[in-house]
């Protein structure tokens, strides 16, 4: 018996056969699925369509997404711990009767470790120790606050905690 409706069409053939390359690179740049629509040049509809029933689209997205978060992830761990490089600079001076005269300096670079990016690393990997929330209590509709603030000083006695009445003007 034949089907009611309209005919089924490869979905996957009609829009992706053949861009793979370019959907792949698009996710390696950080695409969203707005932007990959745009590329493919089908709907959202047709895109989660051809993203759920053919395996090879799902693993083409999934896999090069997994290489920009490879990238990103180890830049931000290198930037975390700071790290060294070497940079060159050419310099030319006008020279005597052969020429210009170039010169090359290389300095060694320091990049210190960054506080940020360490703490963007520890919230990502150590979710449960380092995203402790500050803890703010509102009365009488944000006009006055209990903030409790984290004292850092190791040689104060009151536990590293204390409290501040804040007020703010209401505009």
């Amino acid at each position: 018996m034949a089907k009611i409706g309209r005919p089924e069409e490869n979905l996957y053939d009609k829009w992706i056969r053949g861009r793979e390359e370019a959907i792949s690179a698009a996710c390696r740049n950080g695409a969203t699925v707005n932007d990959l629509v745009k590329i493919i040049g089908c709907g959202k509809t047709a895109f989660h369509r051809i993203k759920n029933n053919y395996v090879e689209f799902s693993e083409l997205l999934k896999i090069s997404r997994d290489e920009a978060d490879l990238i990103i992830e180890n830049a931000l761990f290198k930037r975390a711990r700071g790290f060294e490089y070497d940079e060159s600079t050419e310099e030319v001076r006008q020279g005597g009767a052969n020429g210009d005269i170039i010169s090359v300096k290389k300095t060694k670079k320091v990049v210190p470790p960054d506080v940020t990016a360490a703490m963007a690393w520890l919230r990502n990997r150590k979710r449960v120790e380092w995203n402790a929330p500050i803890k703010t209590e509102n009365e009488n509709n944000n006009l006055n606050k209990n903030v409790i603030l984290f004292n850092i000083d190791p040689l104060d006695d009151n536990d590293g905690i204390e409290e501040n009445n804040a007020v703010e003007k209401e505009d």
